[in-house]
């Protein structure tokens, strides 16, 4: 049967998250429709409300995408007068992100009670909640008092249409440890930077760390004090060239955050990684065993202690029949479970499931 579904609000298309989702329900015989919009103010509110009423008989559910906190209240209204199922993406939770995880705001100020409410807010209007891993569901119905038959996941997985396994073609002989991200607390790019340290003897292991955020300036300080020069700090690329540095890369690095949400999440990074045919490297966490069984198809290891990440590199650069065992059981892994079509199919039977 085919499911006809309205992707709504702010959402940005090319976020991996909303990226795969969509691929995946379009090639589960699903048609997506576009109700998308990214001005400001009433405008936005305005334009969503009008590109909805000229699609309105075309579909069943409305998603609401990544980023779209400030559209569940229009899509609430919309779905209860014409008679849709809400399906809201929540991905991440505001309270924690700017919260808890990256200390933007103080817990008792003003925008902490603010991001506590929309979250409570958006999350209880919504028919059907996503997350991205089992444990952040668990801690969103916790948290928020949610019933939780209505809140759902979906791994993150890769978009196969441009991370596919690639030969790694460069000439370098150095073994070259990548890591590519947002520098926020969660990821923990001061511990990489320490166990670069850690390694800074063994001049033919060699660092790449791509990204930009709040934690960058650490970083450069800890490079700077430590001298190091096993480290090439490489600003935020598009996906293209993030495709091309994990592909000319031996070990990709997960998140090694000392943050509650570190713990709950698993981010794009690994599974783009693990598509590609590289090994992953990531912090040893409940939401990463969810997905992962460490020394069989990814190496899961202690956040407290660089000397931990350290080892596991060294591992994999002299141990090659470790390094191929990952590599085939992730990638086997990745092609039987985190597809985007994999997941897309997912995703419609939880539409279908649902009953009012």
């Amino acid at each position: 049967m085919t499911k006809k579904i309205c992707y709504f609000g702010t959402y940005d298309p090319y976020y991996p998250r909303n990226q795969i989702l969509i691929s995946g329900l379009k090639k589960n015989n699903c048609e997506v429709y576009d109700c998308n919009d990214r001005s400001s103010g009433i405008k936005h509110y305005l334009n969503l409300f009008l590109k909805f009423l000229k699609l309105e008989k075309k579909f069943e559910t409305i998603i609401v995408g990544v980023l779209g906190y400030t559209d569940v209240p229009l899509a609430w209204f919309l779905a209860k007068i014409f008679k849709k199922v809400l399906v809201f993406d929540a991905f991440y939770s505001l309270h924690d992100t700017y919260v808890d995880d990256r200390q933007i705001f103080k817990k008792n100020s003003f925008f902490a009670l603010k991001f506590f409410l929309q979250d409570f807010l958006c999350t209880h209007l919504a028919d059907i909640v996503l997350l991205d891993t089992k444990h952040h569901a668990k801690h969103f119905v916790k948290k928020y008092k949610i019933r939780k038959s209505k809140v759902r996941y979906l791994y993150i997985g890769a978009n196969e249409n441009y991370f596919k396994p690639k030969k790694n073609t460069r000439k370098s002989t150095n073994f070259i440890v990548e890591f590519h991200g947002s520098f926020q607390n969660l990821q923990g790019v001061d511990f990489i930077i320490e166990t670069a340290n850690k390694l800074n003897k063994h001049k033919d292991i060699k660092f790449k760390i791509v990204g930009d955020g709040i934690s960058k300036k650490k970083a450069l300080i800890l490079i700077k004090k430590y001298q190091l020069k096993n480290v090439d700090m490489i600003p935020w690329q598009n996906i293209k060239n993030i495709r091309k540095i994990i592909s000319e890369s031996d070990v990709s690095l997960g998140i090694f955050g000392k943050t509650k949400k570190a713990n709950l999440v698993i981010p794009n990074k690994v599974y783009e990684a693990v598509a590609l045919l590289r090994p992953i490297i990531t912090m040893d966490s409940p939401a990463s065993r969810e997905v992962f069984t460490n020394e069989e198809d990814a190496l899961l290891v202690s956040n407290k202690n660089p000397d931990n990440l350290a080892y596991a590199i060294f591992r994999l650069k002299n141990n090659k029949k470790l390094y191929d065992k990952i590599c085939k059981s992730a990638y086997n892994l990745y092609r039987k479970k985190l597809t985007s079509k994999i997941i897309g199919k997912q995703l419609k039977i939880i539409i279908d499931s649902y009953k009012k």
